[in-house]
């Protein structure tokens, strides 16, 4: 499955991809990149067990 990064803004996704570059680099910490996370992706939808049996049935 691949997963797509939705972001609040493109200002928010320069920021996100700078500072997952330095996650990668091993500059800043996991627990400082979901606060990243947290900030500059729009939240994730929870779909309930209808909803999923609805858009599978559409």
């Amino acid at each position: 499955m691949n997963k797509v990064k939705t972001y609040k803004s493109d200002a928010f996704a320069a920021i996100h991809e700078t500072m997952s570059g330095m996650y990668d680099v091993g500059v800043i910490d996991k627990k400082t990149m979901r606060q990243f996370d947290e900030g500059c992706l729009t939240p994730v939808h929870a779909f309930s067990a209808t909803e999923i049996k609805a858009l599978r049935e559409r």
